[in-house]
């Protein structure tokens, strides 16, 4: 996921995974569907990035 921008809508549980150079005004990717209530994202010791839920379960990002 290095080199992208990665940003969640708490309401629909989306997630965009878009290229740090993507164009300005240009249409977003088809978002990834989850059944999260997202209210953050981290990065772990491991290095990889994390989702949390608002209920306070945490779930590892795969680039796939």
């Amino acid at each position: 996921m290095l080199g992208k921008y990665i940003f969640g809508d708490f309401c629909s549980g989306f997630v965009w995974m878009i290229p740090a150079d993507f164009p300005s005004g240009g249409s977003l990717p088809t978002p990834i569907d989850t059944d999260h209530s997202i209210s953050s994202f981290g990065r772990g010791v491991d290095g990889r990035l994390y989702l949390v839920d608002i209920g306070g379960a945490v779930y590892r990002l795969n680039d796939s």
